[in-house]
Formats: C-alpha cells, sequence, structure tokens
C-alpha cells in the first residue's frame, strides 16, 4: 500500500478546521510545502502543543508528504513570539537540509493559507484558487502528525481540542473522536459560570452551538466558552433578519471594512462596503459586486474588527454563497494575477488589540495539556466530519466494533473521507447524522 493509500485508509483529513480530505490534496505536485504552525484564531492553543509535545512526529509527517508531492523544500511557519515552538523546532530540524523555519509577525489573520502564502513567499494564490494553483501545499500541523500516524497505519480516531474560556482548568486535550462538548466541559473541572454558551473552533470564524451535548469531529480545534450575555455571543447570535434592518439604518458608507478585509488587501476583487451600499439603498450593483461573495474567506474582520457600527457584510456574503450553489452559479472570478495593496502591511491587525477588541484578554493564558486520560463509554462518531459528502455506514446496529475499525466509506466517485470508530463497543444507533457506539 503506497503512502497516499494509508492516508485515504486512516481518514485523514485537514486538522485546522477546513476538514479537506487529505488523500485528493496530495493528489498534485508541488515545488513548496508549508506546514501551517500560526494558528491565529485567538485563544486556540494545539498546534503550538503538538509541535512541543509531537515534534518528531510532526517532523516525520511534512517529510512524508515533500515525498509524495516531488517538492524541493519544506517550510515550517511559526509566529516568532513564541520563543519555546521555535527553538524547539529549530533545534528538531537543525540537521535538515530541506527545511526551513519562517517566523511570522503577530497578527490576525496570519493563519489563513492565502495570506500565509503570500507572507512567505511573495506570491499571490489567484482570486477563487488555492496554494497547489501556484506549486504549494499548506497543512496544519495536526494534519502532519495524522500523516506520520498513518503512516503507521493508525486511523484518526483522535483529536486535540482547546478548551479555553469560562472554565476552572484550561487545557489543552487530546480525545476520542465523538465525545460530547458536555463531557469536555466537565473533564476539565466544569464552567465557571452558570449561563454560558459554546463557540466551537474560535471566537472570529467560530459558531454559537446551542446544544452540549453534540459530539466533536476531526474538524474540531477547539471550544471557548463564555458568559451567555458576553459581546461576542451577542455578536454571533443576532439573526439574519435583525442584522438586515441594522444594516439599513447604520452604516456610515465609510468602506473600513474593504479598506482591512484580508483578501481585498491581496489584490481580490472582493469589496464588502459595496455589498452594505446595495442593502442599504437599494442601489442596483453589477452582478460581480454580488458574485465576489465567492472571495470570502469568513475570516470576520469586517464584522467583528473593522465595522465601528458593529455590522456585518460576512453574513451577507455567506447567504448568498448559499443561494449561488441552490442556483448552480458558480465563482466567475479568477484573476490568477491579483496585485496587493501596497498598504497591506500597515493594515494588519495585531493580535493582542484583536483579543482585547473581543472582550477576551482576561481568558488569554496558557493552558495546560493533558494526553489521553479521557475515556468515553457513549462517542457519536458523526458521518460528515470533513469537505464532501458523507460517508456511508458499513456497519449495522448491534456489530461490536473495535477502535480504528473503518465504520463509514466514501461513496463511490464521491470527495469524502473514511470513518473509524474511536472506541471499542457496540454500535447502538445509525441515523443519517451519525453512528453511536457504546461499550
Amino acid at each position: 500500500m503506497d503512502l497516499i493509500e494509508k492516508i485515504k485508509e486512516a481518514g485523514v483529513v485537514g486538522a485546522g478546521g477546513a476538514g479537506f480530505p487529505t488523500h485528493i490534496k496530495l493528489g498534485k505536485k508541488a515545488d513548496i510545502v508549508i506546514a501551517n504552525g500560526a494558528e491565529c484564531e485567538p485563544l486556540l492553543w494545539k498546534d503550538k502543543f503538538l509541535l512541543n509535545y509531537k515534534t518528531f512526529e510532526v517532523i516525520e509527517g511534512l517529510k512524508a508528504i515533500i515525498n509524495i508531492v516531488g517538492a524541493k523544500k519544506g517550510i515550517i511557519a511559526l509566529k516568532e513570539k513564541h520563543k519555546d515552538v521555535v527553538n524547539s523546532m529549530r533545534n528538531a530540524v537543525s540537521n535538515e537540509t530541506d527545511f526551513e523555519i519562517f517566523l511570522l509577525d503577530d497578527f490576525y489573520p496570519s493563519g489563513d493559507e492565502h495570506i500565509l502564502v503570500n507572507e512567505i513567499t511573495g506570491m499571490v494564490v489567484p482570486e477563487g484558487g488555492i496554494p497547489s494553483d501556484i506549486g504549494i501545499l499548506v497543512h496544519n500541523i495536526e494534519t502532519l502528525y495524522n500523516i506520520q500516524n498513518a503512516i503507521k497505519e493508525n486511523s484518526v480516531t483522535k483529536k486535540t481540542v482547546s478548551i479555553m474560556g469560562e472554565v476552572k482548568n484550561p487545557q489543552v486535550i487530546t480525545v476520542p473522536i465523538g465525545i460530547s462538548i458536555r463531557e469536555l466541559i466537565d473533564f476539565v473541572g466544569g464552567a465557571t459560570v452558570q449561563n454560558f454558551k459554546v463557540i466551537i473552533n474560535g471566537p472570529m470564524m467560530g459558531n454559537v452551538v446551542d446544544d452540549n451535548d453534540i459530539p466533536i469531529d476531526k474538524m474540531t480545534s477547539g471550544l471557548l466558552i463564555l458568559p451567555s450575555d458576553s459581546y461576542i455571543v451577542n455578536k454571533k447570535s443576532i439573526p439574519f433578519e435583525r442584522n438586515i434592518r441594522l444594516s439599513k439604518s447604520v452604516c456610515l458608507q465609510c468602506i473600513e471594512c474593504t479598506i482591512l478585509c484580508p483578501r481585498n488587501l491581496l489584490g481580490h476583487s472582493i469589496e464588502p462596503h459595496k455589498i452594505m451600499r446595495s442593502i442599504n439603498y437599494k442601489k442596483v450593483e453589477p452582478i460581480n459586486i454580488f458574485t465576489s461573495a465567492f472571495l470570502c474567506s469568513e475570516c470576520s474582520v469586517c464584522e467583528i474588527y473593522a465595522c465601528v457600527m458593529g455590522l456585518s457584510p460576512k453574513v451577507f456574503f455567506n447567504k448568498l454563497k448559499k443561494e449561488f450553489v441552490v442556483q448552480g452559479i458558480k465563482n466567475p472570478h479568477h484573476n490568477d494575477k491579483p496585485i496587493p495593496n501596497m498598504y497591506k502591511d500597515e493594515r494588519r491587525i495585531p493580535f493582542d488589540r484583536l483579543i482585547n477588541k473581543l472582550h477576551l484578554t482576561k481568558y488569554n493564558v496558557i493552558p495546560e495539556y493533558d494526553g489521553i486520560s479521557i475515556y468515553p463509554s457513549n462517542v457519536k462518531i458523526n458521518l460528515t466530519q470533513h469537505y464532501g459528502v458523507p460517508a456511508e455506514p458499513i456497519v449495522h446496529t448491534g456489530d461490536k466494533v473495535k477502535e480504528g475499525q473503518i465504520i463509514g466509506e466514501i461513496p463511490d466517485n464521491k470527495i469524502g473521507a473514511k470513518i473509524h470508530s474511536s472506541i471499542n463497543g457496540i454500535v447502538r444507533k445509525i441515523n443519517s447524522k451519525y453512528i453511536e457506539i457504546s461499550d
């Protein structure tokens, strides 16, 4: 079995949140492979801890990818401020001639792969494109760790997660996939406030969840527990219709959302203020203003940092993208030579300032690190925990399964990833969303 097939069998997907099946991503040749250790989403720590505690595995995963795609070198991108991680990785690659360490300034969203490519190489990914279009592959640190495990024929059955905010003991912990959010909160000592909400995968690009019994999956990077009336919870909970009413009443057309848009600064033809202008003043804009929604990276800079009135162009971009998919409209924006804004470096968003804007400074602490020390008696394995179509169950209710056993296959000729049982147990329930297993 070759390496790509092993990675496919193990169910490896992008572990930073996108969830794209790695075996497909490795189907293209590349000149450069970037290990993305920026982890720029506030209050996420898992990648930094994996770099420190699983250094060898991460390096070996990067080596494997370089060999698979025929790359000339691997570049490990780290934030300069994380001195311990930087020193650890420098020591680890000191004898490697094909590796480089690239140090990033502390800004958001430095971990966005388009931003990362431009910072490291000076090149710009085409509109609507991906780094492989210009001969570069970008992989999350945990993905590299999972690739090394896949080479040893170990499936993806565990996830490393940051648990931060209003909890007794903030931690980074590796746990079986399918464990519930509620169990993880209890494991770190419980919430320290009575009325709280959970934001999954970070305060900027993450979402508020209403059910704490939902399971974590391969795309879960972190849980942020906050008071129910906190700024960011309220911001993310505004209904779409209210966003429209607010936009019509208070938008200043100051264009700050466009001035600070990271993709606009790279030269991509996305101008959030024009979307707002169309909504507010019923101005008929060219269709390309609306289809520019395809270029939105959903970084939330426009709604959380840029807009002085607290409005959300991103909400409208999301709505447009969903409607375009339903209508069968595809992205028409493909400028392959965008020209970055000459002021893009001056318009970076300082990380500390962003934390303060989010009212999260009190939670910006270094958590403890814990290996696998929680073994749930019940898990719910999502059938969709990756980009593409849901996995198809290949087990039945009542079947005995072992940890690492394949329980969901990729449908024929579709994009997807295999899923595996994360514990030893018996299949108790199968529905359209998950497979439930208990001991």
